[in-house]
């Protein structure tokens, strides 16, 4: 699965309270802490359910959007994690290269 190691990323950033921070409507505006390359697995993310949106009564609706982990993100985050730790050191590095990783 492409980007595998950048979803796994993603979710493990979430998981520790990082919230995804989305201005506007170009992949530039896109922030999440430890995951600069999340404009390539945010549309998964959204699609997936693996997000949910936090508002902050404060903040104009037009301005930043942000997303935290959902309760379908956390058990993914739970089924890929086993994989991620399995995966030789190797592989690891290839794919925070941004290299496909071979099929397992």
């Amino acid at each position: 699965m492409p980007n595998s190691i950048l979803l796994y990323d993603a979710l493990w950033s979430l998981n520790k309270g990082h919230l995804l921070r989305k201005a506007g409507g170009l992949s530039n505006g896109l922030y999440l802490e430890y995951v600069p390359e999340i404009a390539l697995v945010f549309d998964r993310l959204q699609r997936d359910g693996y997000l949910r949106a936090v508002v902050f009564p404060d903040r104009n609706p037009d301005s930043i959007q942000f997303f935290a982990l959902s309760e379908a993100g956390r058990e993914k985050l739970h089924e890929v994690s086993g994989w991620y730790k399995q995966l030789p050191w190797y592989l690891k590095f290839w794919g925070r290269l941004g290299l496909p990783l071979p099929d397992s």
